[in-house]
């Protein structure tokens, strides 16, 4: 009887092992909406995409991971921009020699800048959405309009480098580390 068991156990394991596991093909390239291909590349704003795997929880689970998916991606790649304008602006302030330029890389600069980009998010919005007919993945394109990222400039430029310069108190370099921020952001944001 042991021998029978082992042997069943033995075959259902070898038949598991034999089971396709690959990942399931999708559409070809060529049959991806534009918007997919060009990896949400928005020209009135910023976008990005995301996707979800079908899922045997339904539609609406899957289209709400989609979209979650989008908007970690909008966010790593806006607050990426930010960080960068803001790297940016200390770099070329310092060798200027401007006072107060090394204030704009500490930990809390980064923070409060995550916190406002943060906050812009949430005017992020779905664009459109497509099922692969091939492997059912969905894909979602949500976008950050331009004037968002205009309010997110000046939100960065007041509350976090405003506060920033006003912490180090200087305020004779004021508007010209806010030029130099607001010159880098837009060259950041600029497609």
């Amino acid at each position: 009887m042991r021998t029978i068991m082992i042997s069943i156990l033995t075959g259902l394991l070898m038949a598991g092992c034999a089971a396709s596991t690959a990942v399931k093909e999708g559409s070809a390239i060529s049959d991806q909406p534009d918007w997919v291909q060009s990896m949400g590349y928005y020209d009135k704003g910023v976008g990005a995409i995301g996707s979800s795997a079908k899922s045997n929880l339904g539609s609406q689970v899957q289209r709400e991971d989609a979209m979650l998916s989008a908007r970690n991606e909008l966010a790593k790649n806006i607050e990426s921009r930010v960080q960068s304008a803001i790297s940016q602006t200390r770099q070329r302030l310092i060798e200027q020699g401007i006072a107060g330029a090394e204030e704009l890389g500490s930990l809390q600069t980064q923070n409060a800048a995550r916190q406002v980009v943060k906050m812009r998010l949430k005017n992020s919005r779905p664009v459109k959405q497509w099922k692969d007919p091939e492997s059912g993945e969905l894909y979602v394109w949500v976008v950050i309009e331009q004037r968002d990222l205009v309010a997110m400039q000046a939100d960065v430029n007041g509350k976090v480098v405003g506060k920033t310069l006003k912490d180090a108190s200087n305020a004779q370099h004021d508007q010209k580390i806010k030029d130099a921020f607001n010159e880098e952001f837009e060259e950041q944001f600029s497609n």
